[in-house]
């Protein structure tokens, strides 16, 4: 048997991945039967997911979970009183590998800490390196937060009722969620310093432990900070399940995307640099996802579901005619873990045009260029206009680019990764 969990996500976050990994791991081992642990919401999410890509693993078994946040002390106790349960379960069935989709640093310690029992000493672990991992370089990173243009809830309510009453309540609540987001804020402190990534990665490490990185250029990053050939560090670039591929699309204009998060950030001052260029031809820039914000007083660019998640089949029925997807991650993101913008690019056979970044990089060639790398926005604004201007030539372009991703697809392929996933979680 092959015990999968997710100890964090919920409904749709990761779920592209996750499939990916349960699949992968289910080619991997065919004669063993899969137990995946995880919420019940993400699980239903993982059940779609593989259902629309037409992926049929029959020998797998579904368990809901319950967790907290793992950066609150009755979040930790939570996970510490659930881990101790599996641990004996699984025990009991003669399992002593599990397969960790995701980790925090107080999950891992936990982990550590109960392994150190007799009765776990032999128990063998696989950790999928995601967000945390970049706080191993112990830098700072310049990361502008998302724009909000709309006012907070509870100024909206002061302002929709003018009477004293609803003054004295709404005052009174402010006043309540101050204090719990300080609480809130002091807790998550204490604890990130109370479980480092990099002191809790290297703490009691053994043979026993491996972490998977999901792209080449975080092991390449990773030398500068720890010493990785104490570390069990295997390469699984990230796994998604390939849709089958899109045609090229046939517009009048270019149609520019981004896909899921995106960065509304990136994304305005972006905008604003291409609001000063004289441009004459149409075109579009098209938010796929939820992420309206700083984009109002902006011409051609369009979004169907502000502040409301779209399904998959939605996402894909919009990327249909989309020439180019918009990749907006300047070089201090993902230098120690991979974006799934790129992945899901693949996916859906799109040329990408992006900052200059490590990540993106990574899978963006010189000598197998899936799209165009930009040095910053200013000089994307550029390219972008140069597009839009010209847009037949492009065209031409993105024939070529396109050609590559088939070959990137097939390399990067699930069914081509077999070994990968075998040397994972294999001791």
């Amino acid at each position: 048997m092959i015990v999968i969990i997710e100890p964090q996500c919920k409904e749709i976050t990761h779920e592209k991945v996750n499939s990916g990994f349960i699949y992968g791991l289910h080619l991997a081992f065919p004669n063993d039967k899969i137990l995946f642990y995880a919420h019940l919401s993400h699980i239903t999410a993982i059940k779609y997911i593989l259902k629309h890509d037409k992926v049929l693993i029959k020998n797998i078994e579904y368990i809901p979970i319950n967790f907290l946040d793992s950066k609150s002390f009755i979040g930790i106790f939570k996970y510490y009183l659930f881990f101790k349960k599996l641990f004996s379960i699984i025990q009991k069935k003669n399992i002593n590998k599990i397969f960790f989709l995701s980790f925090t640093p107080p999950i891992l310690y936990l982990i550590k800490n109960l392994k150190q029992n007799k009765k776990y000493k032999d128990f063998k672990f696989s950790f999928v390196l995601h967000g945390d991992f970049e706080n191993i370089s112990n830098e700072k990173n310049e990361f502008i937060p998302p724009i909000v243009d709309k006012k907070p809830l509870l100024y909206r309510l002061k302002k929709l009722y003018s009477k004293h009453f609803f003054k004295k309540i709404i005052f009174i609540l402010k006043n309540v969620l101050n204090k719990y987001n300080f609480l809130m804020r002091w807790n998550h402190l204490i604890i990130s310093n109370l479980f480092q990534t990099k002191k809790i990665i290297l703490w009691n490490n053994t043979d026993d432990y491996k972490y998977i990185a999901l792209s080449s250029h975080i092991i390449k990053n990773a030398k500068n900070y720890i010493d990785i050939k104490s570390l069990n560090i295997n390469l699984l670039t990230l796994p998604i399940i390939f849709v089958e591929p899109l045609p090229m699309p046939i517009n009048n204009h270019v149609k520019f995307a981004t896909f899921g998060y995106g960065n509304s950030s990136a994304l305005k001052d972006l905008l604003l640099q291409l609001s000063e260029k004289t441009i004459t031809k149409p075109y579009e820039i098209r938010i796929i996802g939820m992420d309206d914000r700083g984009i109002d007083g902006f011409q051609n660019v369009t979004c169907s579901s502000p502040g409301k998640r779209l399904d998959r089949i939605e996402m894909e029925k919009q990327a249909k005619d989309i020439d180019v997807f918009l990749i907006l991650h300047n070089k201090n993101r993902y230098k120690l873990s991979c974006s799934n913008s790129i992945l899901e690019s693949l996916s859906y056979m799109k040329p990408v045009l992006h900052l200059n970044n490590d990540c993106i990089n990574n899978f963006n060639k010189i000598d197998l260029p899936i799209g165009i790398c930009c040095e910053s926005n200013e000089s994307l604004a550029n390219t972008m206009y140069d597009i839009i201007e010209n847009y037949s030539q492009f065209r031409d372009k993105a024939f070529l680019f396109r050609k590559n991703i088939f070959k990137l697809r097939a390399e990067l392929s699930i069914e081509n990764s077999i070994d990968l996933f075998e040397k994972a979680f294999h001791w």
